[in-house]
């Protein structure tokens, strides 16, 4: 497997997995920032020129993605924000990420705008389904 890993990671500039897919991938149990930070070099060690892993999952009372571009650690805060409308964080997250990359700009600025984007679409979600519901890609066009 972890051929097949670092094939697929080696051709990423960037990998965003939560705290959960950061565990399976590295088997570190993460529990504190320096099991964040030891998941995030293994997975660098896999191939990824950067790392971001995403902090919904981490227990804090803000967001805390923590990003290594394979020397230094940064940790973007954003608002937390509360309520049933996470399906898709996550791919939104990405998304936003590779917009303003594509736009030209740099990761380290590119994840706040992410992070803020991420947080409007769960803030303006539409309250559709059961659970864990969408949210609203679409809140900045209302």
């Amino acid at each position: 497997m972890r051929g097949e890993k670092a094939e697929l990671f080696s051709r990423a500039l960037t990998v965003t997995p939560n705290i959960p897919e950061a565990e399976a991938l590295t088997g570190i149990v993460i529990r504190n920032d320096s099991d964040r930070r030891d998941a995030a070099r293994a997975i660098a060690a896999l191939g990824a020129a950067t790392v971001v892993i995403k902090g919904g999952h981490y227990p804090s009372e803000d967001i805390s993605d923590l990003f290594f571009d394979g020397h230094a650690f940064h940790d973007f805060r954003g608002e937390r924000i509360r309520g049933g409308s996470t399906h898709g964080t996550g791919c939104t997250f990405a998304a936003a990420l590779v917009s303003h990359l594509a736009l030209g700009r740099r990761l380290p600025e590119a994840i706040p705008l992410a992070q803020r984007y991420v947080a409007g679409a769960m803030r303006h979600a539409p309250g559709l389904g059961h659970g864990q519901g969408p949210v609203d890609h679409f809140w900045e066009l209302h």
